[in-house]
């Protein structure tokens, strides 16, 4: 009898230990999912290695193997730099990042196939955010070189309207990249009753009152953050109670509470670990969806920083901080089932696949990546069965 118990002691000490050696990744019993992913790319030299990329390339992602097939082009497009879906998946939104901006409209086919619709000048120069809000009424437009928004109705057919509201900003701040407004990202808020627009040449990040039934927007308050920040991206926590905004400058993550557009500091850390001296900037941002994790990627460090959320205060603290798998990690993003994440770096070629813990949200690589020239964008849909 104590030989039987000696044993079963044994054989649940080796289970326990395995248990803990790699990733928990199913929580939830979702059924096995099929997603089409789309990846912007650079098409031409953008501040590093030149590019054979042709535009918008597509892929399937298997959510039980965590592999994707074979990109292949789904539409010829001068550097798409960012992509948005439409909440009706019908519909799939491309800024074109030139000298004279433009952003286009392509509807999505049942296999996953992309068909241009319509294109419309952004009166600017370098677009590289665009978002539909919620409700799918309209669309809005960063410019980063000339640092300007606007603002387009969407018709019923998926198409572009004329612009509706276009803002020129302006200002600087201290670093050399901040000689005036750089508008990086829009976001808008879950209730989707405001837009947050992060200026990377300003430090500030204004809060812009939306109209969905005119599709205009108007500042309506704006926060500074640190000289030398540079505001680049920006997060909502599932609560919609916190936001996180990404300094690229600084390579730092501003904590901040929000309520109703109204936006206040709490905390601001480092993306980086302890003793890191090469030189740094921050590309992508983006919380879990269960609330509990959050992500950054390096660029220079090539790595994600991993936070854990304290879900209460919104405060993070550093999990780990892991390589990214290649070279500039501008862009990645969570899959549908919050169980993979996949990383785009523009510099190696290359995309990524991340497990994620879903007790700890740590990130284990499973060895499995494509390649794809310049990816500096990632975007998943819902296949239809």
């Amino acid at each position: 009898m104590r030989i039987f118990s000696l044993i079963s002691t044994v054989i649940t000490l080796i289970l326990l230990s395995s248990c803990n050696t790699g990733p928990v990744l199913v929580s939830t019993g979702a059924r096995h999912q099929e997603f089409q992913v789309y990846f912007g790319t650079y098409t031409q030299e953008h501040d590093g290695p030149s590019s054979k990329s042709l535009g918008i390339y597509r892929s399937k992602f298997d959510s039980e193997t965590g592999t994707l097939t074979q990109p292949r082009l789904a539409a010829e497009i001068e550097s798409p730099s960012f992509l948005a879906l439409h909440p009706s998946k019908q519909f799939l939104y491309a800024v074109t990042e030139s000298k004279e901006g433009t952003v286009s409209s392509f509807s999505i086919g049942s296999s996953g196939s992309l068909t241009k619709i319509n294109t419309k000048s952004t009166n600017g120069s370098a677009p590289c955010d665009l978002e539909v809000n919620p409700t799918g009424q309209m669309l809005v437009v960063a410019n980063y070189h000339s640092g300007s928004t606007i603002a387009y109705a969407i018709t019923e057919d998926g198409s572009l309207s004329n612009p509706t509201t276009f803002l020129n900003h302006e200002g600087s701040s201290v670093h050399k990249r901040q000689k005036s407004s750089h508008a990086h990202s829009v976001d808008f808020t879950p209730s989707s009753g405001h837009v947050i627009v992060s200026d990377l040449g300003t430090d500030k990040v204004m809060t812009m009152e939306v109209n969905p039934t005119t599709a205009t927007i108007r500042l309506s308050s704006e926060i500074s953050l640190a000289p030398g920040s540079g505001p680049r991206h920006f997060a909502f926590h599932p609560s919609g109670k916190f936001g996180y905004s990404l300094g690229e400058l600084a390579s730092t993550v501003t904590v901040m509470s929000h309520v109703s557009g109204k936006l206040k500091t709490i905390e601001t850390l480092s993306t980086l670990p302890d003793g890191f001296v090469g030189h740094n900037t921050t590309a992508e941002i983006a919380v879990h969806s269960s609330g509990r994790f959050m992500y950054v990627s390096n660029r220079g460090h090539d790595s994600i920083a991993v936070f854990s959320v304290d879900t209460t205060s919104g405060r993070l603290s550093l999990t780990e901080v892991i390589s990214s798998g290649g070279i500039r990690p501008r862009n990645f993003s969570i899959d549908p089932t919050g169980r993979y994440m996949l990383v785009a770096h523009r510099d190696s070629d290359n995309v990524v696949v991340f497990t994620i813990d879903q007790q700890t949200g740590v990130l284990y690589p499973t060895g499995s990546e494509i390649e794809i020239d310049a990816p500096v964008c990632v975007q998943f849909l819902e296949l239809t069965s």
